[in-house]
C-alpha cells in the first residue's frame, strides 16, 4: 500500500513537471510572436501582421477539413471491402483499427493542409486580387494579368495536387500492409487428408484400407474380425489418429486481394495521369518567358516544335488516364505501360527536334525566321518596364556652345555639379561631425527652393555610428545614446573659395543660412545606422548633443515605443536576451522600448514582398525630417519581356514610396 501511495505520488509530480515544462517551451516560442503583434500594433499596421495567418487559416482549416475527411472515408472504404472479400481466421482489434485510421487520415491531411497553406498562401492573395493590365500577349491571346497574378498559383496547385495523389499511393500500401497486419489474409486453404491408423503405442498398423484382397472395410470398427483377432493376440487395439491438415494456396483469396488493390490504383492513376496532363497544359504558357536563342519569350523553335510537343503530351496524358483504368480492370498490365512508354518517347523526340530546328534551320537564318518573335520581344518588353508612351524627337547635337545656348538653359547651368558624392561625404564627416561618434553615412541628392530658386543640393544626416561610442555599456547602447542629430545640406554647383562645399545647413545645433529650409526637429531616432533598441522615458536623462565642453540631454517627446509594464519588461527582456533590462531601475511602467530602429528593417518587417531601393534618402519638410525610401513591384512571368541584368526579372514598376519619420518611426507607404 505504501509502494502504491509512493508511485501515485510521483505520477502526480512527473505530471505537473511536465504540465510546467509543456507551458514554459509554449511561452517561449510564443515570444517573438507576442512582441511583433505588439510592434505592429503600436505602428497601427495589425491587419498586416494578421494576413498571413488569417490567409492560412481561412485556406488551411476548409483544407484540412476536407483532405482528413476525404481521407477517412477513403480509408474505411479500403477497410470494408478488405473485410467483405478477404478471408482470415484471426479476429481483429477493431476499435484500434479505427483509431489507426483516424490517425492517419489526420496526419495525411496536416501534411497536405501544411504543403499547401506554406507555398500558396501568398499566391492566393495575388490570385483574388489580380487586376486587368488591359494588354493581352501575342500568342494565347490571355490577358498579362495571368501571367503575373494567376500563373504561379496554378502551377503550384497542380504540383501539390500531384503530390497528394503520391501521397495517397504510399498511403493505400501503408495502409494494406497495417489491415494484413491486424487480419492476416487466409491465402492457404487446409485439406484434410485420408486418417492414419496406429496402434496405442503410436506405430502404423495394417488397415482394411490396404487389403491385398480388395473390398473396402470400415476400419476402426469394434465388430471388424481382424482388429478384435489382433485385439485378443496381441492386446493391443487400433485407434484413429487425426491426420495433419495440409495447407494448399488459396488462389481465391489471393485474387480478391489483387483486385481490391487494382480498383484503387485505378482511380490514384487516373488522377495522377489527368494532373500531370493539367502539367503539360500549364507549361506552354511557360515558354513566353522563356530564352532560347536571340528571342526572350517563344521563338520559332518555341512555335512550331515545343508548344505542339507540350500540347501531345497533354492529349496523351488524358488518354493514359482512360486506358490505365480499362487496362488495370482487364489485368492487362503489357497494354498499362503502352502509352506513358510513348510520351516518353514524344518527350525525347520533341526534344531532339527543337534541338535540331535551332541549330539548323533557325541558328543560320535568325534574321528571317526570328523577325516576328523579335519584334514582340521588342515591344513587350517596352510594355513591361513602362517605356511603350516615350516620345522620340530628333535632336541635332553638335559641340558648338553660344552665349544664347547658356541664356536660355540658365537653371540646367546653374544647377551642374561641381562637387561629387565622396568628396562631399569626407568633408561633411572632417568638418560637420563634431564628435567622433557622429557619422554622415551616405550623400544624396535632393531638390529645394533656395532664395526662391528650384536649387539641386546635397544633403546627408548626423547619425551615431554605434560601433564608436566609446564606453559601450549597457546603459550608454540602449538607455543614454539614443538618437543621432541634425543634418548639412550644401549646394551642388557652389564651393567656397578654398574649393570645399559650402554649407548652407550645418552645425549643432543646426543653423540654417536659407530662409525656406529651418530645422526644428533635428532629432534622428530612426535612420541607416540605429540598430540597436533603446528603451525611452527613463530615469537616465538622454544624450542630445555636445556644447563645448559639456552635453545638453533630452527626453524622447514622439509617440514611438512600447509600454514597459511587468509582462512586457519579461517577454522584451527574454526576447533581447538581457536580465539589466528586466532589473534595471531606470527603467518603470512609463518607460517604452523602441524596437526596430534601422528604417530598411522597419519597412521591410511590415511589407516584404515589396523590393526595396538600397539607399534611403533624407528629405526636410516642415522643419521635420523624413526618410524616403523607393519600392517596388518585380515579376519574372511578363510574356516576351527581356530579363533586367542578371536575374531572372523582366517586370518593373516604381509602384511605391515609403516615408519613414525619423523621430517618431511612423510609415507610411503612397
Amino acid at each position: 500500500i505504501i509502494m502504491d501511495g509512493k508511485a501515485k505520488f510521483e505520477r502526480k509530480i512527473s505530471i505537473i513537471l511536465m504540465t510546467i515544462i509543456l507551458v514554459l517551451v509554449l511561452f517561449l516560442t510564443m515570444i517573438q510572436f507576442i512582441t511583433d503583434f505588439m510592434w505592429f500594433k503600436e505602428m497601427g499596421y495589425t491587419d498586416v501582421f494578421f494576413k498571413q495567418l488569417v490567409t492560412q487559416l481561412t485556406v488551411g482549416v476548409p483544407t484540412f477539413i476536407v483532405v482528413t475527411a476525404l481521407v477517412q472515408v477513403y480509408l474505411t472504404h479500403l477497410k470494408k471491402t478488405y473485410f467483405a472479400k478477404i478471408a482470415s481466421s484471426e479476429e481483429t482489434n477493431m476499435k484500434g483499427l479505427k483509431k489507426t485510421t483516424l490517425i492517419l487520415s489526420i496526419v495525411f491531411g496536416a501534411i497536405a493542409t501544411f504543403m499547401a497553406v506554406s507555398q500558396l498562401w501568398f499566391e492566393i492573395l495575388k490570385f483574388a486580387n489580380s487586376t486587368s493590365f488591359d494588354l493581352a500577349d501575342p500568342l494565347f491571346n490571355l490577358d498579362i494579368s495571368f501571367y503575373i497574378f494567376r500563373l504561379e498559383f496554378l502551377k503550384q496547385l497542380n504540383e501539390i495536387l500531384i503530390g497528394v495523389i503520391i501521397g495517397f499511393v504510399a498511403l493505400t500500401i501503408i495502409y494494406y500492409i497495417i489491415l494484413m497486419t491486424v487480419r492476416t489474409p487466409d491465402v492457404f486453404k487446409e485439406e484434410n487428408p485420408q486418417p492414419d491408423f496406429t496402434d496405442e503405442a503410436g506405430e502404423e498398423r495394417y488397415t482394411a484400407g490396404s487389403n491385398p484382397f480388395g473390398g473396402e472395410q470400415k476400419s476402426g470398427n469394434a465388430n471388424d474380425p481382424f482388429s478384435k483377432f489382433a485385439e485378443a493376440f496381441g492386446g493391443k487395439t487400433f485407434q484413429q489418429r487425426p491426420a495433419k491438415p495440409r495447407k494448399q494456396f488459396d488462389d481465391n483469396n489471393f485474387k480478391q486481394l489483387l483486385k481490391i488493390a487494382s480498383g484503387k490504383i485505378s482511380v490514384l492513376g487516373f488522377i495522377f495521369f489527368i494532373m500531370l496532363g493539367i502539367n503539360f497544359f500549364l507549361r506552354q504558357f511557360d515558354l513566353l518567358h522563356a530564352h532560347t536563342g536571340a528571342v526572350y519569350g517563344a521563338g520559332f523553335t518555341d512555335v512550331n516544335i515545343t508548344l505542339w510537343m507540350l500540347r501531345i503530351l497533354c492529349v496523351l496524358s488524358v488518354l493514359s488516364a482512360i486506358l490505365f483504368v480499362v487496362h488495370m480492370n482487364k489485368k492487362n498490365y503489357k497494354k498499362l505501360l503502352s502509352v506513358p512508354v510513348l510520351m516518353i518517347v514524344v518527350g525525347l523526340v520533341g526534344t531532339g527536334a527543337a534541338y535540331l530546328v535551332q541549330n539548323f534551320v533557325v541558328s543560320p537564318d535568325e534574321i528571317n525566321k526570328e523577325s516576328e518573335y523579335l519584334a514582340r520581344n521588342i515591344e513587350y518588353t517596352q510594355y513591361a518596364y513602362g517605356l511603350d508612351d516615350v516620345d522620340v524627337k530628333p535632336f541635332a547635337a553638335d559641340n558648338k556652345l553660344t552665349y544664347k545656348d547658356i541664356n536660355e538653359n540658365t537653371e540646367t547651368i546653374n544647377n551642374i555639379r561641381v562637387n561629387d558624392f565622396d568628396p562631399a561625404k569626407q568633408f561633411y564627416n572632417q568638418t560637420q561631425s563634431i564628435r567622433q561618434y557622429y557619422t554622415f553615412n551616405d550623400v544624396d541628392v535632393d531638390r529645394y527652393m533656395i532664395n526662391g530658386k528650384y536649387t539641386q543640393t546635397f544633403l546627408t544626416a548626423r547619425e551615431i555610428d554605434e560601433s564608436k561610442r566609446g564606453n559601450d555599456s549597457w546603459l550608454n547602447s540602449h538607455l543614454k545614446y539614443t538618437h543621432g542629430y541634425g543634418v548639412a545640406l550644401s549646394r551642388v554647383d557652389k564651393v567656397t573659395a578654398s574649393g570645399q562645399p559650402d554649407v548652407l545647413i550645418g552645425n549643432i545645433p543646426p543653423v540654417s543660412s536659407v530662409e525656406e529650409i529651418q530645422i526644428d526637429r533635428p532629432e534622428i531616432y530612426f535612420g541607416e545606422l540605429s540598430n540597436d533598441y533603446i528603451i525611452v522615458g527613463t530615469n537616465e536623462k538622454e544624450f542630445d548633443y555636445p556644447d563645448g565642453d559639456s552635453n545638453k540631454y533630452t527626453t524622447y517627446e514622439g509617440d514611438a515605443g512600447i509600454k514597459m509594464n511587468f509582462l512586457n519588461r519579461v517577454l522584451f527582456s527574454i526576447r533581447e536576451g538581457s536580465l539589466k533590462m528586466f532589473t534595471s531601475s531606470n527603467i518603470d511602467s512609463s518607460s517604452r522600448i523602441i524596437i526596430n530602429r534601422n528604417v530598411m528593417d522597419r519597412v521591410r518587417t511590415i511589407m516584404p514582398y515589396l523590393s526595396y531601393e538600397d539607399d534611403p534618402y533624407m528629405v526636410t519638410v516642415d522643419g521635420k525630417l523624413y526618410w524616403m525610401i523607393d519600392a517596388y513591384t518585380l515579376s519574372s512571368y511578363y510574356p516576351y519581356s527581356e530579363p533586367y541584368g542578371e536575374g531572372s526579372v523582366n517586370y518593373i514598376r516604381n509602384s511605391v514610396k515609403v516615408v519613414v519619420d525619423a523621430y517618431n518611426g511612423d510609415v507610411n507607404f503612397y
